[in-house]
């Protein structure tokens, strides 16, 4: 049985989700960006500040997790699996309420850097 999920947790979740799509369009903005006359327009564009922050947090809380964590962060929200969340946790050799512990702490921090 899945727990509920906070708002924040939800936004969490969101912002991982999409940061692969954020990547691609960060770099798309920065290109367009160089090779205009708007040089200065990563600095004037408060979306793309906001999108190239959250995919900095994402990075450091990445970075900056356990292995186990970043397994269990990867195949929930990155890649995206077809497995539920007991699938992962049995394809990760853990119990249910370590993957939802060591999922609620990342998804902690990574809410409170994003603020």
């Amino acid at each position: 049985m899945m727990k509920k999920i906070s708002a924040k947790q939800q936004r969490a979740i969101d912002a991982l989700k999409h940061d692969s799509d954020n990547q691609l369009l960060i770099q798309k903005l920065q290109w367009e960006s160089t090779n205009t006359d708007h040089g200065d327009q990563i600095e004037n564009n408060p979306q793309l500040r906001d999108l190239i922050y959250t995919h900095e947090v994402i990075k450091h809380c990445l970075a900056n997790t356990s292995a186990p964590t970043r397994a269990i962060i990867t195949d929930m929200y990155l890649h995206q699996s077809d497995l539920n969340t007991e699938g992962i946790a049995q394809k990760l050799h853990m119990t249910r309420r370590t993957l939802y512990n060591r999922r609620k702490k990342f998804l902690d921090e990574l809410i409170r850097l994003l603020g």
